[in-house]
């Protein structure tokens, strides 16, 4: 995708975004609507200014590192000279000289096109990384999203428990103040009472701490209303074991991992690195073109023409020479040849030491790439068992569920008969109410094991 449409992409995104967050939003925020984890994830991406900044700043960085080709450009110079000498025994001489020089580098063992092209890949990485903090960010939405959903789903059934518990304490206090039941059936069903009461609460204050971690994601102020649907949405999740789809998996999420688009982008710079480290033999060639205006007074006439190739061997350890070849032309003939050689001399005392450092570092990369891959296939694999462990456990539950109800049935008319004590009916029904919250835990955290299994294969 070129970088054109990238920007015209986010814009649009972030358009439709703010567009959707207004209506969705009142004014001063006094109160958000949220039909769906859907509805919670535009907000929250579109109230993210840290990750919208994080994206014009690689978007930056993309445009940057593509017009970044100062090194294959020709280098210009200009130079201006004006010598006047006054001998003793001779006639004073005035000398003026203008010149302007061209450098173009045609070769340099790569150096210069690995480096441009690394900074591009690396910076569409960057790229690709924000992309990357915006699902991690969804997935964050969707969890608290469905927490709080959870939690409305918790409290439901609670209350439901805590009201049906004080229609038959009312029965019992009835049957008690009759002489038809016994006190301590009574207190019981008292102290059940004050119990859920008391978990109520508990769970009130649970909600209030959900709600705040929502708010915080959405970027909007705590004084702000969430309301969420009247009737908690179906969850709709696939049955679908994702066992036997699992190299499929690990395939994807190979293919679009930001980390090892990273992983081998370092290992391949590395390499090629560690390849032209070997290559020390292989000069640097450039070519420079010259026009000199000289004379001793202005307007300068005559220029002076001339071409040079120069070679330097700037990768040698210890000493480093240069050669040239020139050719000048004045007046269209060619009026001089020149050759010359130059040397320098460093003690380069690390060299070797730094060739071996090179090769540590390639190896590293090569390690990096080996480990970054392992883990990726440990990430899905554990995803996917996780997965597959929930569908079945749900299954158990919902049949577990049932059996507890038609023992529940049976459990209460026993317990109006006198046949069982009132402890092990309110247990009963309180096993099967943990039962029923176990089950909606569950399902919610497969809706969000997929959502999120989906977000980081793709």
């Amino acid at each position: 995708m070129s970088i054109k449409k990238i920007i015209m992409t986010i814009t649009i995104i972030n358009f439709l975004s703010n567009v959707f967050s207004q209506v969705l939003l009142s004014n001063d925020f006094s109160q958000v609507v949220l039909s769906n984890a859907e509805d919670a994830v535009k907000i929250g991406l579109s109230n993210s200014d840290d990750i919208h900044e994080l994206e014009n700043s690689a978007i930056l960085q993309m445009r940057n590192a593509k017009i970044s080709i100062t090194p294959f450009l020709p280098e210009l110079g200009f130079s201006w000279n004006e010598v006047d000498k006054v001998p003793v025994y001779a006639r004073d001489s005035r000398n003026k000289a203008i010149d302007l020089t061209v450098r173009q580098l045609l070769f340099d063992n790569g150096k210069s096109s690995l480096s441009y092209l690394v900074n591009r890949h690396m910076a569409y990485l960057s790229y690709l990384d924000c992309q990357k903090k915006n699902s991690e960010k969804s997935i964050e939405i969707i969890e608290a999203f469905y927490n709080l959903i959870l939690q409305d789903k918790i409290i439901e059934l609670k209350t439901d428990l805590l009201i049906n518990t004080e229609k038959e304490l009312a029965v019992i206090e009835y049957k008690y103040n009759s002489g038809l039941a016994v006190k301590s059936d009574y207190l019981e069903f008292q102290i059940s009472c004050k119990e859920l009461s008391n978990e109520i609460l508990k769970l009130n204050q649970k909600r209030s701490l959900l709600c705040t971690k929502l708010k915080n994601l959405l970027n909007i102020p705590q004084l702000t209303e969430i309301k969420l649907p009247e009737t908690i949405p179906a969850l709709e999740y696939s049955i679908q074991k994702l066992s036997p789809l699992q190299n499929q998996y690990e395939t994807k999420i190979l293919e679009n991992s930001i980390e090892l688009k990273k992983s081998e982008a370092e290992y391949n710079y590395q390499k090629k690195q560690y390849n032209i480290s070997k290559r020390i033999f292989l000069p640097n060639i450039s070519l420079e073109a010259d026009i000199a205006f000289s004379g001793q007074s202005y307007p300068l006439t005559q220029p002076d023409y001339s071409i040079r190739l120069l070679f330097s061997f700037d990768d040698l350890p210890f000493f480093k020479p240069g050669f040239s070849n020139g050719y000048t032309f004045n007046d269209k003939r060619l009026s001089a040849l020149s050759n010359s050689t130059s040397t320098k001399l460093t003690p380069e005392i690390n060299f070797f030491t730094a060739r071996k450092l090179t090769k540590s570092s390639l190896r590293q990369a090569e390690l990096s790439l080996q480990e970054t891959r392992i883990q990726l296939q440990t990430q899905i694999f554990e995803l996917i068992s996780e997965h597959d462990n929930l569908i079945d456990y749900i299954s158990l539950l919902e049949e577990s569920i049932e059996i507890q109800k038609e023992k529940l049935k049976i459990s209460e008319y026993e317990f109006k008969a006198g046949l069982l004590k009132a402890t092990d009916y309110i247990k009963e029904k309180n096993n099967l109410s943990e039962s029923i919250q176990k089950l909606f835990q569950s399902q919610i955290q497969l809706v969000t094991l997929q959502k999120k299994i989906e977000l980081i294969i793709n």
